[in-house]
């Protein structure tokens, strides 16, 4: 596992803590579980759908092992959160990362660090990573899984993106520190980190947002969102498929193959309906 990686997300091994250890910390734990449904930052529900069935808007979820990342393109990202344009003028796609304040920073990872952040973190952070090129050929060897939002769930998502950073009396982000690799920047964020509330929830959450179908309430670890994410993709290119063998798609008003894309977060153009 690499130095990014390996800072970026807890890995939740108990054999690492211990039961006794545990077992001191059952009612915070019983606290947190309660907690967990209402914890920010908060899904966004996305708008109902207009009758534009353009879905041109490509985002992407990046996994580095425990660790993911939401990829979206720098106009987009910018247009939510305008400081950063003046941090990073405009690359073509920004990497987001969200995690506990003090473990997310830290230069050393101590068996410390690991159980503040679980139980008694002091805040959250955003890990800002500008991205000059496609992000296949930034992130090399990472899984990556894509899909395109229409405009409504692209509105949802940016909304989310904005509440995920903490801003001042003057409606101001505040910088940080500079980040682990690239281009980057630590940010200060919004919501607290805790077991039920990670770095790998962060990502479920802005996935739902953007309108994917998509359960984040337990989703702890990488493999559980990049899971659930790629087999939605696969769903699309089914339905698709079958809808077009079946003639579902040929409806003049769209609104067949606006339910479909809707429900699927489907990639298509309205104009190649014509």
């Amino acid at each position: 596992m690499n130095q990014k990686v390996l800072v970026s997300c807890i890995c939740f091994k108990g054999s690492e803590c211990g039961l006794v250890g545990m077992i001191g910390h059952l009612p915070r734990i019983l606290c947190l579980l309660l907690a967990a449904c209402s914890s920010e930052p908060s899904v966004v529900q996305p708008a109902v759908a207009s009758i534009d069935i353009s879905r041109v808007y490509q985002i992407s979820v990046v996994s580095h092992g425990w660790h993911t990342g939401l990829i979206v393109p720098g106009v987009i990202l910018n247009a939510a959160v305008p400081e950063l344009k003046r941090r990073f003028i405009e690359p073509a796609y920004y990497e987001i990362g969200w995690g506990d304040e003090g473990f997310y920073q830290a230069q050393e990872i101590t068996t410390g660090l690991t159980l503040q952040a679980l139980f008694w973190s002091k805040g959250s952070v955003l890990h800002v990573v500008a991205i000059p090129d496609a992000p296949e050929q930034y992130f090399v060897g990472d899984t990556i899984v894509s899909t395109c939002l229409a405009k409504y769930e692209l509105s949802s998502l940016q909304q989310f993106l904005a509440a995920s950073f903490a801003h001042n009396k003057a409606g101001v982000i505040t910088a940080l520190r500079r980040g682990i690799y690239g281009d980057s920047e630590f940010y200060l964020g919004q919501g607290r980190y805790y077991f039920f509330n990670t770095c790998n929830t962060w990502t479920a959450k802005a996935l739902r947002s953007a309108g994917v179908v998509i359960d984040w309430t337990f989703k702890l670890t990488a493999g559980s969102v990049m899971e659930e994410f790629a087999a939605r993709i696969m769903l699309v290119r089914v339905v698709l498929s079958l809808s077009k063998k079946h003639g579902f798609v040929e409806h003049q008003n769209g609104y067949s193959i606006l339910y479909i894309s809707t429900i699927l977060s489907l990639c298509i153009n309205s104009s190649s309906l014509a």
